[in-house]
């Protein structure tokens, strides 16, 4: 079995977590206020959450929730 990995770096990231079962990740990107995720291949990236008046600053994936924490 082959597997093709895409590889995207974006600066900073404060957080990330992975769900191995659906085979996401997802992580925090500071400078835009919001919780992205993609496929772990780097596939299907979108925007779970943004808003211009909480910045996450740590996130954690358990039994199919995403928890994150707010700095202000």
């Amino acid at each position: 079995m082959e597997t093709n990995w895409t590889v995207c770096i974006i600066l900073p990231v404060s957080g990330l977590a992975i769900d191995w079962i659906a085979e996401n990740m997802y992580w925090i990107d500071p400078k835009q206020n919001a919780i992205e995720v993609a496929r772990l291949n780097g596939t299907v990236r979108y925007v779970v959450l943004s808003n211009d008046y909480e910045t996450p600053t740590g996130i954690i994936w358990i039994l199919n929730l995403i928890n994150y924490c707010v700095s202000y």
